[in-house]
């Protein structure tokens, strides 16, 4: 059996980024198919500013919920791509905003029937595997942003000590 399948919700992070890493794996191979060049870490961040035309990295960052840092890099790499454009804010100099390139138009309507497809494709596994898996990732998520794993582990260690103080 596998080792981490036997440490069982003591690896959930790791199962998860392990499943997070096979699907990107997957998903790389299929852009490589496709002779495309597109990075599966791009997705949410191409996705985000393909719907919302332009915003500021601050604003991406805040709709991922990714760290800016993070936000900044994915950014730079679609910039470097010539995926994106990216200019200073008229009203706020400090913000600099993004929006397609017609690279990035382009491309976003070439990927399209393939996004559908992946799309299909991640519903089919979904329901032939785990039909609630979406409902049940956003009830964790929700209950990660009352309580922060941090803060529970840290409650349990303040209670253990109450205990073994008495």
């Amino acid at each position: 059996m596998d080792f981490i399948k036997q440490l069982d919700t003591l690896a959930l992070g790791s199962r998860i980024r392990n499943l997070g890493d096979l699907l990107m794996k997957d998903m790389l191979m299929v852009y490589r198919d496709y002779n495309v060049e597109f990075e599966p870490r791009w997705f949410t961040t191409f996705q985000l500013i393909m719907h919302r035309h332009e915003l500021a990295v601050t604003e991406i960052a805040k709709n991922l919920k990714q760290s800016h840092p993070a936000a900044v890099q994915v950014v730079n790499s679609l910039e470097k791509n010539k995926l994106i454009i990216t200019k200073t804010d008229s009203k706020d100099r400090r913000r600099r905003l993004v929006r397609l390139s017609r690279k990035g138009m382009k491309l976003a309507e070439e990927l399209s029937q393939l996004w559908e497809d992946v799309h299909t494709v991640a519903n089919e596994l979904i329901s032939e595997s785990a039909p609630d898996l979406m409902e049940t990732l956003s009830k964790v998520e929700d209950a990660l942003n009352s309580k922060s794993t941090y803060v529970r582990i840290k409650e349990k260690q303040e209670a253990r000590k109450l205990n073994n103080n008495q």
